[in-house]
This record gives C-alpha cells, sequence and structure tokens, in this order.
C-alpha cells in the first residue's frame, strides 16, 4: 500500500460537467424485429426440399441379435440439401447428414455415418414421400463388416446390423448373426471391412496368415495395385504347386500306381442295375455306395498256448489271418503292419444288410460299365446280425462286430471288419441311413452275463481319447527304453524344441479331464497315408493346440468286440461317464468326483485274455512337430490309384528345421474334404499360435 500525499487530503472532488443542451429535436429509434429461428426458415420453406408430419420411431440392434425401438412422438420432418431435420413448433429436436443415409426403404431410414458407428434406424409413419427425395447412390454394405471363409474362399456381409432394415420392415425384433460361412457351414472365418480388402498380403500378414491365394477359388481384386499383387501371389502359387505336383508323379511312378480315377467311386446307373438284378432280394434298395479301405481285425482272444509258454501274449497267432490261432510251432513276434493290410472295396447300404465288394481287374477299359465282371462279392452282413457298429474319432471309420464278447470272456466273438471311409461327411451319411432304418436306437442283448442291452451303434470314443493322452501325447515316459526313436529324432530337428531333452505337451497332463461330452484338447483327428517302405501306409494325423503327431493306429485290433469297452479305459478314468467337468480347480476335484462314482481302482488291470490289452491302439508315434514350426501348406489334386487304394488329395506340409535334416511331410488322403479338413485346422492352429503359414493349392 502506499500512502497518499498529505495536501490532498483535504481537497474536494471535482464535479463533472454537464453537456450542453441542444435545441435540435431527438431522433426516435425505431425497434428491429427479432432475427428469424431455424424453425421459422424451415417453416417458410427455405432451402427444404420436401415436408412432412410423421410418427418418429428409432430402433438399434442390442447384444448384436436384438432389434430395440424407442417412439419419439409427431414431429415435423424437413428434408433439406444436406440434412433431415426434426422439430417441433418451436424447436430442433434431431437432425442427421444425408450423407450418413445408407439406404431408405418407404418410410424407413437407415443411418450409419461410418463403419466405426453403429447403425440406427427412424422410421417415419406417413412419411414416404418425404423420404422418397434421399437418393441413396453409394454401396450400403461397403460400411458393414464383411467376412471370408478359409476353407472354401467364400466371400459376403456377414454384419447383423444389414439385416436390421428388413427386420424392421416386417415388424420382427430378433436377426440371426452369421458365425459361420453360408456355402459350407465352417466356422472359419476371416472378418474386415471392404476398403481392407486391397491391402492384398499386408493385410492378411496382419490378421496373421499370409494365404497365396488358389485357382478360382476368389474373385478378382478390384484395384490396380491388388490386381497387381494377386497377380504375383497367383504366380507364386502355381510355381510352387507345380514342383510339388512334379514330385509327387514320380513318387507315384515309383510305388507302381498309376496316375487315374478309382473305378467304381460314385455308384452309377450301371452299379444300381447290377445290384438291383444279381445282389439284392425283392424290395430291397440301395440306401449308400461308399469307397473305403478294408481291414479285418485278428482274433480278440489271446492264444492260450503262445502265452503259456513264452508270456508274450501269442500276438504270433494274432496280427496276420495266415496264421492259425494256436500253434505250437510259430514263435512269437512283435507287432507288424501284416495285420493293418488294407483292401480297397467298395461298400452298399441297402435296407436290408452291408455288402462289401472287391474290385478285380480294375484297369480295364470298360471297368464302369461291366460292374458284373469287375465287382466281386466279398462277403455280406445282414443288419439284424451284427453286434455292434463302433464309430471311430471324427468319424473316420466304422468297426463292424458280428459277436461280443463279456468281461469275464463269456459269449461269442465273431468277425470284426473295420471300414475306412477317411472322411467325416461320408460316414455321417452311412450313420444317417441307419438311423433312418431304427437301427441306431434297436436294442439287442449281446448274451453274455452283465452285459444288459445295448445301442446298436457305439458312437463313444472314449477309449480312443484316452488312448491318445497315455500313449502318443508327449510325456516323460515318451521316450523311455528307445521308444519312438523316429519321433525322438524329428523334434531334435525342431528349431522350437531342439534344446528340449525332455519336450512334454500339456495335453497329456493329469489335469486333461477325459469324458464323453469335450474333448477340448483334440484338435484335429483324420486318417490319411504316408510313403514308408515304398508302400502307402496307413497313419492317422492328429493335433492338440501345441503338436502336431502322425501316429501307426492298429485298427487291426482296435476297437475290441467287446460289450463293454470302459474295461479297458477304467485304469485311466478319473470321472464317471457321463459327467460335464470344468476346468476350473475351485469347482471341481477329480479324485472326489471319482470317489463318489464308487469308480474301480486306479491299479484296476483289463481283462488279461483280450488282445487288445497287449497291443496298444497308437503303437507308434513317426512324426511329431510342435505347431509353430509349421511354415507352408501345399494342397495338390493327385487322383492316384495305388495297390488299388485310390487317393485323391495329397498335404505336403513344411516345417522350420535346423540344420540339413528332413523338413517335409507329405500325407496322402482318399477325399478332398478330409485334407481340407487338415489343411484348415492346422492354419487356424498355426495362427493361434502367433505364426504365419502359407496356404497353396
Amino acid at each position: 500500500q502506499f500512502d497518499e500525499p498529505e495536501d490532498n487530503i483535504d481537497e474536494p472532488a471535482e464535479e463533472p460537467e454537464e453537456p450542453e443542451k441542444s435545441n435540435e429535436p431527438e431522433e426516435l429509434v425505431e425497434p428491429s424485429e427479432p432475427e428469424e429461428t431455424e424453425v421459422q426458415q424451415l417453416q417458410r420453406g427455405v432451402g427444404v426440399e420436401a415436408q412432412v408430419e410423421a410418427n418418429v420411431v428409432r430402433f438399434w440392434l442390442a447384444d448384436g441379435h436384438s432389434v430395440q425401438s424407442a417412439t419419439c412422438g409427431q414431429r415435423t420432418v424437413y428434408v433439406t440439401r444436406d440434412e433431415v431435420v426434426e422439430t417441433d413448433a418451436q424447436q430442433v429436436l434431431a437432425r442427421v447428414a444425408r450423407t450418413a443415409v445408407t439406404r431408405v426403404r418407404g418410410d424407413i431410414v437407415e443411418l450409419k455415418a461410418s463403419r466405426h458407428e453403429r447403425a440406427e434406424w427412424v422410421q417415419y409413419t406417413g412419411g414416404e414421400s418425404a423420404m422418397a427425395v434421399l437418393g441413396v447412390t453409394d454401396d450400403a454394405t461397403q460400411l458393414f463388416r464383411r467376412a471370408e471363409c478359409l476353407r472354401c474362399g467364400w466371400r459376403g456381409v456377414v454384419d447383423a446390423e444389414l439385416a436390421v432394415l428388413d427386420a424392421v420392415a416386417e415388424a420382427r425384433t430378433h436377426v440371426e448373426p452369421i458365425t459361420a460361412c453360408p456355402a459350407c457351414g465352417r466356422q472359419y472365418m476371416r472378418e474386415y471391412f471392404a476398403d481392407d480388402a486391397d491391402e492384398g498380403e499386408d493385410n492378411a500378414r496382419g490378421a496373421g496368415i499370409r494365404e497365396l491365394v488358389g485357382r478360382g477359388r476368389r474373385g478378382q481384386p478390384q484395384t490396380p495395385k491388388a490386381q497387381r499383387q494377386h497377380q504375383k501371389l497367383q504366380r507364386e502359387a502355381d510355381k510352387v504347386a507345380e514342383s510339388v505336383r512334379v514330385e509327387l508323379e514320380a513318387s507315384i511312378a515309383s510305388l507302381g500306381g498309376t496316375e487315374r480315377a478309382a473305378p467304381f467311386a460314385e455308384a452309377s446307373n450301371a452299379v444300381r442295375l447290377h445290384l438291383q438284378l444279381s445282389v439284392f432280394e425283392d424290395g430291397e434298395r440301395l440306401l449308400e455306395w461308399v469307397s473305403a479301405g478294408l481291414v479285418q481285425q485278428t482274433g480278440a482272444v489271446a492264444a492260450g498256448r503262445a502265452r503259456a509258454r513264452s508270456g508274450a501274449w501269442g500276438l504270433a497267432s494274432l496280427l496276420g489271418s495266415d496264421v492259425e490261432a494256436e500253434t505250437d510251432t510259430e514263435a512269437p513276434r512283435g507287432p507288424t503292419e501284416t495285420g493293418l493290410a488294407e483292401q480297397a472295396v467298395r461298400v452298399a447300404l441297402s435296407t436290408h444288410a452291408l455288402y462289401v465288394f472287391g474290385i478285380v481287374d480294375g484297369d480295364a477299359d470298360d471297368v464302369e460299365l461291366r460292374p458284373a465282371s469287375h465287382l466281386e462279392l466279398k462277403f455280406s452282413l445282414a443288419l439284424s446280425g451284427l453286434g455292434r457298429i463302433d464309430v471311430g474319432p471324427n468319424r473316420q471309420y466304422l468297426a463292424l462286430h458280428v459277436g461280443l464278447l463279456s468281461a469275464d470272456n463269456t459269449g461269442e466273438a465273431g468277425a470284426s471288419y473295420v471300414l475306412l471311409v477317411r472322411d467325416r461327411l461320408r460316414c455321417s451319411d452311412v450313420l444317417d441311413a441307419l438311423a433312418e432304418l431304427g437301427y441306431e436306437t434297436r436294442a439287442l442283448d449281446a448274451g453274455g452275463a452283465g452285459s444288459g442291452r445295448q445301442r446298436a451303434i457305439n458312437h463313444d470314443v472314449e477309449w480312443a481319447m484316452h488312448h491318445l493322452v497315455q500313449q502318443v501325447f508327449l510325456r516323460a515316459s515318451t521316450f523311455t527304453e528307445g521308444r519312438n526313436a523316429a519321433a525322438r529324432a524329428e523334434l531334435q530337428r525342431s528349431r522350437s524344441t531342439a534344446e528340449e531333452t525332455e519336450p512334454i505337451d500339456v495335453a497329456s497332463g493329469d489335469d486333461v479331464i477325459v469324458d464323453r461330452v469335450t474333448y477340448e484338447f483334440l484338435k484335429l483327428y483324420v486318417c490319411a497315408g504316408i510313403v514308408a517302405d515304398n508302400v502307402v501306409r496307413a497313419r492317422t494325423v492328429v493335433a492338440t493346440q501345441h503338436f502336431v503327431y502322425v501316429v501307426r493306429e492298429r485298427v487291426d485290433v482296435w476297437p475290441p468286440p467287446v460289450s463293454d469297452l470302459r474295461v479297458l479305459y477304467r485304469r485311466w478314468q478319473r470321472a464317471a461317464p457321463p459327467m460335464i467337468v470344468t476346468s476350473d480347480p475351485d469347482t471341481y476335484d477329480p479324485e472326489t468326483a471319482a470317489q463318489r462314482k464308487n469308480l474301480p481302482e486306479a491299479n484296476e488291470c483289463v481283462p488279461e485274455h483280450l488282445t487288445a490289452s497287449a497291443v496298444h491302439q497308437y503303437d507308434r508315434v513317426d512324426f511329431v512337430r510342435p505347431v509353430q514350426d509349421l511354415q507352408r501348406i501345399t494342397l495338390v489334386h493327385i487322383r492316384a490309384v495305388v495297390a488299388g487304394l485310390a487317393w485323391r488329395v495329397a498335404l505336403r506340409l513344411e516345417w522350420d528345421t535346423v540344420g540339413e535334416g528332413e523338413r517335409v511331410w507329405t500325407l496322402w488322403f482318399a477325399t478332398e474334404a478330409g485334407a481340407r479338413e487338415c489343411a484348415d485346422a492346422l492354419v487356424l492352429l498355426v495362427r493361434a499360435s502367433g505364426s504365419i503359414v502359407e496356404l497353396i493349392e
């Protein structure tokens, strides 16, 4: 603060001077008119193209499928050059830019400003004339989510918002979201927006997978840059596919096979006429015609004399059909490929029986026109005489048992045959046909004590799942005593597991629960073939989340013709089926669950008299690699016949390998559907691991 000077304290303040008065009269100012409001301008028709009084209702999509609405009441709607404006008598209530109008149907307007914003729908009841001036020329689907099927190449719009306009027009309150491909029904869908489709290879890499485009499976890109990228990828794919095709042609020639279509692959008119005139009885008709590989199972009961002499379960008399069941001279030997000998057959399922035909002189020129000369009926099984049909995992094969044994070796085991269909869809067709006949629900008594009444078709594959966990998936005991030496060498060439002395697959852990409901640990199960010892051998391709396996499956022994398959896996069973379990350790305890269900002791032995007790279902792991090592998948159509068996597609899998080791697997498939199922599953597994894989076809 500053002190005021003392000499100014007592001075009076100066009075302001009054202005001089003028004798001229003052001018009168007229009051200005109030400014016109926007509503008034609209009412006068300024810039208005259409005007209507309408009842306004707004719609939106909730939870991805529920169409909800809100009534806004009576409003005046003005359509201008740039906007659609809703007002009452005094103020503007809502406005939207005309550029956000994507579609108009009658009095319903669809609004979506950009792909990042949610769509909205407004119905102006009685406002058709006003909405008719909203000329929409752009493609509305560009703003909605699209998807591409990684299995069949289908592309289209899958955004549920696109269906709301129809739902509002039809007064529906629910829309069905598209989660599976409309073309093939599979859920291998990659979502994208229309303006992302032109990014070519870079966009695919961003999605975690680079897929080289196959011929004829997708439309050509629209922009010149995308077309050049597409052509470049196409040339690379053609070059790789052609080199693989040349290698396969040389391999087919070395195997003594021929490149041609398999005879009698379909039921032609000539085949149907032959069946009706020479095979079927009166009133019998054909339901299904299937190509398959036939394996006759060995005896279900181990030979007592050989076992008593050697303690080796008498496998010599069990692994080949040319050896007598009980012999004192034949020395026991280990499992060989003898029992897995496979013969190409054609299976006819009729309303009365199941007929199995062999092919005679299939190389003749007129083979298709003369089924009476080239189709040999090997045997037939009346449906009323079958003891049970066991369905293999993923419906890859069917085991036909004429008779069944109980756990105490009572009953009579007849012949058992395994039909390697190697196609889940074709196998399902056969099962569906049996269901139409009422065969699946037919109850029968197996004749053994305690066997009870059973279903004629057994869909339970829990026995196989337990064997996969115990015999295939990598664990500490996988390579003990020199077992699976080839698989161990394969892992040592892998860049991911080369430094691990004992790689472990988490699917083999004790916390993995196997039940009759879900098998989430199993990602792939298909039957295929590999070339070994200059012969195409039957093998099974199995995959978990982290590893891919090629194993030998003993279908000549498994599944055995026993009335209760549970006796074969009770020592591994931790919960009594059927039982839905959870992976939450706070709510599920396998040990206490087993105690509640009064399960047998874990060390209970399986019946020693069964051949299945001495032969593992998966007795050898030929190949195993981490999923993330897979770099390229090439699918090539071959149409080859080798030793009578038809192979239509080959998959060449290339792996990231350390050093000069073998980095290629070649898998042969009997059907294109089986090959595509395998390729699709492997692509998804590699994506989930964070790696990139090329798919060429």
